[in-house]
């Protein structure tokens, strides 16, 4: 079952791709996980299909060359903006939130 080999899934980039394969590949639709660079690392069977056999992605090939010429220059601009707009996220430990959701409400301190 797709749901408890999820569960079972090595960390990192591997385990990732790993677990877009087990929920992607299925999909009726095209799905692709993409670099900051814009270049597939992964593609699902529905991506593929809908390509063709010359133009399907394969890892390290530009995603813009599955778009229509007029559309690529869009999509670059948009991965660029994309990259930009997203602030990283800090990681928080559960103490580390617990201890901050305290200092909030007053308990403790």
């Amino acid at each position: 079952m797709a749901s408890e080999r999820l569960l079972r899934r090595p960390t990192g980039p591997s385990g990732f791709l790993e677990s877009f394969r087990l929920l992607a590949d299925p999909a009726p639709e095209g799905l692709a996980v993409l670099d900051s660079g814009g270049r597939v690392l992964a593609a699902n069977p529905a991506l593929a299909a809908l390509a063709g056999p010359l133009a399907a992605p394969r890892p390290g090939s530009p995603a813009a060359v599955l778009l229509a010429p007029s559309a690529r220059e869009a999509f670059v601009a948009a991965l660029a903006s994309g990259l930009k707009a997203v602030p990283r996220r800090r990681c928080e430990s559960r103490l580390a939130i617990r201890r901050r959701r305290r200092m909030r409400s007053g308990c403790c301190g």
